[in-house]
């Protein structure tokens, strides 16, 4: 019960973010993961959570925020979250992304778990 409420402001969250790509230069696959988060999150929500969809987009999102590392690498800090971005400094938006990356996948993990324990047989005492 206390993941489903855990789950709801994520799902916003998630939403939130997916609507806020769309102003973005490459919104497409931003808008998809956000918005995949975003319905995993509600599947919770409705406690339908799905073990295989959350590992999966916790394995992307992993995958891909790995991918950003050598564009942050010596360059970027997460103090720089809030620094203003421009064409000189792209590490700043490469830093956002990851973490949004990380958010993604710390969340699916737990769903995941949540997940896991639900399809678990109770075992008779």
């Amino acid at each position: 019960m206390l993941f489903r409420a855990f789950s709801l402001p994520m799902a916003g969250f998630f939403a939130w973010a997916a609507a806020m790509q769309l102003n973005d230069p490459d919104p497409l696959r931003w808008f998809c993961m956000y918005g995949a988060a975003s319905v995993l999150a509600l599947r919770a929500v409705l406690g339908r959570p799905q073990r295989w969809l959350a590992r999966g987009l916790a394995l992307v999102s992993l995958g891909w925020a790995l991918a950003i590392v050598p564009e942050l690498w010596g360059r970027w800090a997460p103090r720089d979250l809030g620094a203003h971005m421009s064409a000189a400094h792209a590490e700043v938006e490469y830093g956002r992304e990851f973490v949004g990356l990380l958010i993604i996948a710390v969340y699916g993990l737990l769903e995941a778990r949540q997940a896991g324990k639900r399809s678990e047989p109770t075992k008779p005492k």
